[in-house]
């Protein structure tokens, strides 16, 4: 029974951590001036990470800053467990080539941009946290 509250506590905690740093994160991202960008092309990798099931589609932009160009991208896992073809749909109907788009870049490295502020913080070690407390609320429940 000490073990299952005791990964609850840590589980509580890192989700209590990621949630803070995934709100600081967010505040640096869209404190970061903006420019003006454009969609310029989408591709679509199939067997990214460790399987044939899964896809990877890459939206590319560029925009410049003080009259130099730049260019970035934004990139979605798909897999076919996921809806594949309608995350992929909604993906591209999002970002359709010749698209306007705002990007946020790093003032002190231009090169460095974000379309999405804050979206990619935080999602994986929140799920260790979900997945810590889970074990330990599991452990909780069946001690007997």
């Amino acid at each position: 029974m000490a073990a299952g509250i005791g990964f609850l506590l840590i589980g509580a905690a890192v989700i209590a951590l990621s949630l803070s740093l995934r709100g600081r994160t967010r505040g640096r991202f869209r404190s970061w001036p903006a420019a003006s960008g454009v969609v310029t092309d989408q591709e679509d990798s199939p067997g990214t990470l460790t399987s044939d099931e899964t896809r990877l589609q890459i939206m590319h932009y560029s925009y410049s800053v003080n009259g130099v160009g730049y260019s970035g991208t934004l990139q979605m896992v798909i897999g076919k467990t996921m809806g594949e073809n309608v995350r992929k749909q909604t993906f591209l109907n999002a970002y359709p080539v010749g698209k306007p788009v705002e990007v946020h870049y790093d003032p002190k490295d231009p090169n460095r941009s974000l379309i999405e502020p804050g979206s990619e913080s935080g999602t994986f070690l929140t799920l260790v946290g979900a997945g810590l407390a889970l074990v330990g609320l599991v452990a909780i429940l069946t001690h007997r």
